[in-house]
């Protein structure tokens, strides 16, 4: 009888053992199938964000004023009526602020823009010691107040050769063709050309005069040093075009600025409207390199509705590529990143 006692318990605890094995199975299997169908979903959700961004994209692409970007384009109603379709698009322009990277010492000082304490010398320094940042933060933390960082500069904007600091171009060309000593050649010919400027009256290097002045690098360096108007006038913060117009050598009246400010959120202007707005200090002066209507880098972010698994956005930065004299018709985007946030 003990035997058969014992034989018993063997066999209800090896029983025992295999249910609790097979109810893990069964949990294993059922947490994997929903796994699977999660995940499923998710690169359903992904893929129908990233069809919406290409309907954006395709709307730059064929905007009817291809060459002046503003809030009357048809990709902003597009983007306003996005919540009837349970998703939400929100666009951006990154690029018409300073570029932290390239600001020139005298548009510092203008708009007081460092930290109490901090030189515009020391900025220089920093930025020939450590080279071209991506990043703003927590990079340029020890020279503007975050607030100042974030309200009036970015890292995605190309560099104008007329309005960059010339040890940034400097870096820049080193950057790009990995020689140094060409690189301080290059930044002492910059100097020596801004050395036949007079009072009022800059020289300047016009778009068509610049794949001659690179010369042999020219390939190597454009687009990313461009003789492009940096800004986009429609987009562009108040105050940066207040400081801009106010400079010493630009001096552009307040009701200019006043009628841009007032006028852009229902208005599209062209370059060659731009200038008779701004008068004739548009062309004479750097003016005409800081501020266009034309947007370089975008920020196109795409949320879909809420549901079981929460709400998910999709965030692309696309870049304008700018077109040289042989390919000025043409437009062209590329999409610089991509990243999904949940």
């Amino acid at each position: 009888m003990r035997d058969n006692g014992s034989t018993t318990v063997l066999i209800l605890g090896v029983l025992g053992f295999l249910s609790i094995i097979t109810l893990s199975t069964y949990l294993f299997l059922e947490y994997s199938i929903k796994e699977i169908y999660r995940n499923e979903a998710i690169e359903q959700r992904k893929n129908a964000l990233i069809n919406e961004a290409e309907k954006v994209m395709d709307l730059f692409l064929n905007d009817v004023t291809p060459y002046a970007d503003s809030r009357i384009d048809a990709v902003w109603e597009h983007a306003k009526n996005s919540e009837d379709r349970g998703i939400q698009i929100r666009l951006t322009d990154i690029s018409s602020y300073y570029g932290v990277n390239w600001i020139r010492k005298e548009m510092l000082n203008h708009g007081n823009l460092l930290k109490f304490g901090k030189s515009s010398d020391e900025l220089q320094q920093y930025r020939w010691d450590t080279g071209i940042h991506l990043n703003m933060e927590p990079d340029y933390l020890d020279f503007f107040p975050p607030v100042i960082l974030n309200r009036y500069f970015t890292t995605y904007n190309f560099f104008n050769i007329n309005i960059c600091d010339e040890f940034a171009l400097e870096n820049l060309y080193f950057v790009r063709t990995g020689d140094r000593d060409k690189a301080r050649l290059f930044r002492q010919k910059i100097q020596d050309f801004w050395k036949g400027s007079k009072p009022g009256k800059p020289r300047m290097i016009e778009p068509a005069d610049l794949k001659s002045f690179l010369g042999l690098e020219y390939a190597r360096l454009y687009p990313l040093m461009n003789a492009e108007p940096v800004f986009n006038v429609h987009f562009m913060p108040e105050e940066i075009l207040s400081q801009l117009f106010t400079y010493e050598y630009h001096s552009v009246p307040h009701n200019v600025l006043e009628f841009l400010v007032g006028g852009r959120m229902n208005q599209e202007w062209s370059i060659g409207e731009l200038e008779v707005i701004i008068g004739d200090n548009y062309k004479k002066t750097f003016l005409h390199h800081y501020i266009g209507v034309t947007t370089w880098f975008w920020q196109i972010e795409i949320t879909s509705s809420n549901d079981e698994h929460g709400s998910l956005t999709l965030r692309w930065i696309v870049v304008r590529v700018p077109q040289d004299s042989e390919r000025e018709d043409e437009i062209e985007y590329r999409l610089l990143e991509e990243e999904f946030l949940q």
